[in-house]
């Protein structure tokens, strides 16, 4: 997924059944930030760890205390957020983008 884009993703065991649901944000070439429900974190990031290539290429960093996520959905989501931040939420903000 390019970088800037957001991806809602499930989950899944070795058995096809669900684990989890997080949405996955692509913020640079090798960088990802996760967001997961509040109660999962813990777990998520423990499933995630035991399931990656022991190989240390992946730097796994909990920035829960220093990051807050605040979803805003429904049709007039973009205008609510333009008054909040003073942007612009026109057609440059696709589904799915995200910037920091």
């Amino acid at each position: 997924m390019p970088i800037g884009r957001a991806v809602y993703n499930g989950m899944f065991n070795e058995r096809g059944t669900f684990e989890s649901d997080l949405t996955v944000i692509r913020t640079a070439e090798e960088s990802f930030y996760l967001v997961t429900a509040t109660a999962q974190q813990g777990r998520d990031a423990d499933w995630i760890k035991r399931h990656f290539p022991g190989n240390d290429s992946l730097i796994f960093r909990d920035i829960t205390e220093e990051m807050d996520v605040v979803s805003v959905m429904g049709p007039k989501a973009f205008e609510l957020l333009g008054q909040v931040t003073g942007l612009s939420f026109d057609e440059g903000w696709p589904f799915g983008t995200s910037r920091m």
